[in-house]
């Protein structure tokens, strides 16, 4: 994993995938990677983040595990290299649990053990990414410190590091320092502008060598799941891969 080249969330099953194979990423953070084209080849790591309906409190891993498998079984059992089982469980509305609660920790260790196993008992050595805190909740790195044997558990590092805390995944870092770290959210909801674009283009140039990579826009199709986080196409799109070629060629 390097974070040398552009790192793309595909948040849409219809995104133009010609037009983003042609941008040849090297990382993509998508919620369904039986819609990635094979054309993006073994270079491209792709992180699968399973979208499964209510919270964390509503699956018992057990259903959790047959209801993702079946899903991917059922379209054509596509490659991926890391996953991530569960997002910000910090809040209410992803765990079931109040937000930034101890209970909601406890129960997300325990959950998160057991789908690990499960995980490795379905897709063998693929990577299995730790779950990612919202930085916003209140009690953020407690909940860090709580969940440490679920993250020993774990692969890899991931982070959500937004303009309005872009060092969040510093603070991270520093509880996890021997751990690769990615970042698979980050910047804010500012839209497309160029101002935007030159603003994270100065954030990722400044990622220190432990960040494996960074997501830096959402990329996706018609159906505007997120058009407040969209940036392709638009005048911020330019700017970030003129800046990140410029650093290529350093």
């Amino acid at each position: 994993m390097s974070k040398r080249g552009l790192c793309l969330y595909a948040s849409s099953m219809d995104n133009d995938w010609p037009s983003l194979v042609a941008l040849n990423p090297v990382a993509i953070v998508a919620m369904d990677p039986y819609h990635l084209p094979r054309a993006l080849g073994e270079s491209c790591y792709w992180l699968w983040r399973p979208w499964v309906p209510g919270t964390m409190r509503d699956w018992t891993p057990r259903k959790w595990i047959e209801r993702v498998r079946a899903e991917w079984v059922q379209k054509g059992e596509h490659p991926f290299h890391g996953i991530q089982f569960l997002n910000e469980p910090n809040l209410a509305m992803e765990s079931g649990y109040p937000d930034g609660s101890r209970e909601a920790a406890d129960a997300t260790v325990a959950w998160g053990l057991a789908v690990i196993d499960l995980i490795r008992e379905t897709w063998g050595d693929v990577d299995v990414h730790s779950p990612p805190l919202s930085p916003d909740v209140p009690g953020y790195l407690d909940f860090y410190h709580w969940l440490e044997p679920l993250v020993d558990a774990c692969d890899c590092l991931n982070v959500h590091a937004y303009l309005n805390k872009p060092l969040s995944y510093a603070l991270v870092h520093n509880l996890y320092a021997a751990m690769p770290l990615v970042i698979s959210e980050c910047g804010d909801c500012q839209g497309g502008t160029a101002e935007y674009g030159r603003q994270m283009l100065v954030w990722y140039a400044a990622l220190p060598d432990y960040v494996a990579w960074a997501t830096l826009f959402v990329y996706q199709g018609t159906d505007g799941q997120f058009p407040q986080w969209e940036l392709h196409g638009t005048p911020a799109e330019r700017v970030l891969i003129g800046g990140m070629a410029a650093l290529e060629a350093r």
